[in-house]
C-alpha cells in the first residue's frame, strides 16, 4: 500500500482576476508572492515528490525558485491555460519529471494523454461514457469542425439520473482524433473561448 501526506495552500484565483481588472498589479504580484511563499515553505522543509497546481502558479515558482522546481518528480496541472511553450518550459525546469494534465470544465474533467509531438499538441479525453466532448463551429454550434480545426467545446453528460445534451462551454479547442484505444473524440490545446478580438479571460 502506498502512503502519502498531502499539503494544501490557499489560492483564490477570483481575487487575482479582480486585482488585474482593477489595475492593481502591484497587489496582484504581492498576492502571487504570498502563494509561492506558501509553496516554497513546504518544499524547503518537507520531502515532496509531486505538486498539483495550475500552470500560472508553476510559472511563478520557476521564476522565483527554480531549484525547488527541479527537485520535483512531477507536476499535475489543471485549468485551461497550459500552452505548448509552458509545457516545454516546465519540462526543462524539471528534467525527467512527469507532467500530468487535466482539463476542468463545468460538469467534469478530461484527462491529459501523451502528446504526440513533444508538447506542441496537448490532448485530453473525457470521462467516457458519462461525458463526451465535441468541438463545434463557434457561430454554428450544431456543426462539428474537422479534425485539427479549432472550435467551441460542447459537452454531453449522461448519468443514470441526469442527461444534459449539447452544453456549450466557455472554452475553445482543437478537435483531436484519438487512437482506437478511445471510443470518442478528444480535444487539444484548450483555451478560453475567443469569439471577438478582445483578450479572453481564463480562470487559471
Amino acid at each position: 500500500m502506498c502512503r502519502s501526506t498531502v499539503y494544501s495552500i490557499d489560492l483564490d484565483t477570483r481575487w487575482i482576476k479582480q486585482l488585474i481588472r482593477s489595475g492593481r498589479l502591484i497587489e496582484m504580484e504581492e498576492y502571487v508572492d504570498h502563494v509561492v511563499e506558501q509553496i516554497t515553505d513546504i518544499l524547503e522543509t518537507c520531502s515532496v515528490d509531486y505538486l498539483r497546481s495550475t500552470p500560472a502558479t508553476v510559472h511563478a515558482l520557476i521564476n522565483r525558485r527554480p531549484e525547488l522546481m527541479a527537485r520535483l518528480s512531477g507536476v499535475y496541472l489543471g485549468g485551461t491555460q497550459l500552452t505548448a511553450d509552458a509545457y516545454r518550459r516546465f519540462s526543462e525546469a524539471m528534467p525527467g519529471g512527469i507532467i500530468a494534465t487535466t482539463y476542468g470544465n463545468t460538469l467534469g474533467c478530461a484527462n491529459g494523454i501523451p502528446s504526440p509531438d513533444g508538447g506542441a499538441t496537448l490532448p485530453y479525453v473525457p470521462n467516457f461514457p458519462q461525458i463526451t466532448m465535441s468541438v463545434v463551429d463557434k457561430t454554428e454550434p450544431s456543426r462539428l469542425v474537422e479534425y485539427g480545426e479549432v472550435g467551441r467545446v460542447r459537452l454531453t453528460v449522461l448519468h443514470e439520473d441526469l442527461f444534459l445534451p449539447n452544453i456549450l462551454e466557455r472554452d475553445q479547442a482543437i478537435r483531436f482524433r484519438t487512437s482506437e484505444q478511445w471510443p470518442c473524440d478528444g480535444v487539444a490545446n484548450v483555451q478560453p473561448l475567443q469569439i471577438s478580438s478582445e483578450m479572453p479571460e481564463g480562470l487559471y
